[in-house]
Order: C-alpha cells, then sequence, then structure tokens
C-alpha cells in the first residue's frame, strides 16, 4: 500500500489549516492565560477592599464606642453595612460630632 499523494492545492490547503489552527491554540492560550491573570488580579483588589472595610468597621465602631459608649444594635448593623466612603467620613470627623447621631447621619 503506498501512501496517497496530495496536489498542490490540498497541500497548501493542509498548511494553511494548521498554520491557522496553530494561530488559534496560540490566541487561546494567551487568553487563558490573561484571563487567568485578571482574575487574580481582581480577587487581590477584591481582597484589599475587603480588608480595608473589615479595619474601617473595627476603627468606626471603637472610636464611637469610646466616644459614645455601648452602640445600640441597629447602629452596628449600619456600620457592618457601610461602604469605604461613608466609614472614611467617620474616621476622619469622628471628633466634630457632638452626639452619636451626628455620625450616624452618615451611614
Amino acid at each position: 500500500m503506498g501512501m496517497a499523494k496530495l496536489s498542490e492545492d490540498n497541500m497548501s490547503f493542509l498548511l494553511d489549516a494548521i498554520k491557522k489552527f496553530e494561530l488559534d491554540k496560540k490566541f487561546t492560550e494567551q487568553g487563558v492565560e490573561q484571563g487567568i491573570e485578571q482574575g487574580i488580579v481582581q480577587v487581590i483588589v477584591q481582597g484589599v477592599v475587603k480588608g480595608r472595610k473589615d479595619e474601617l468597621v473595627k476603627t468606626v465602631t471603637k472610636q464611637l464606642t469610646k466616644r459614645f459608649g455601648v452602640l445600640p444594635t441597629e447602629v452596628t448593623k449600619k456600620i457592618f453595612k457601610a461602604n469605604l466612603d461613608q466609614l472614611e467620613v467617620i474616621v476622619d470627623e469622628i471628633f466634630d460630632f457632638s452626639t452619636l447621631e451626628d455620625a450616624i447621619k452618615h451611614l
């Protein structure tokens, strides 16, 4: 049994198909690598933001408790639900608040 001979057109077609397959494979691998890198960055950013929020919640809770006494449960819940900007305002302005209600306005 002999090998079938390919015409020049068929040979050219097969070579083009192989090149396209290799190129597609390369783009796929690059896309996967890029996706992994983006995923890692996203996880790191989310972790940093969560860590920052956790620290601000802890700081706000401690500062308000020290300044105004034991916090009502509803205030504590609001602190845990607050976003970074709200928490940062309270930390920055804690000495300007005369009452706990002044702080609550920012939650």
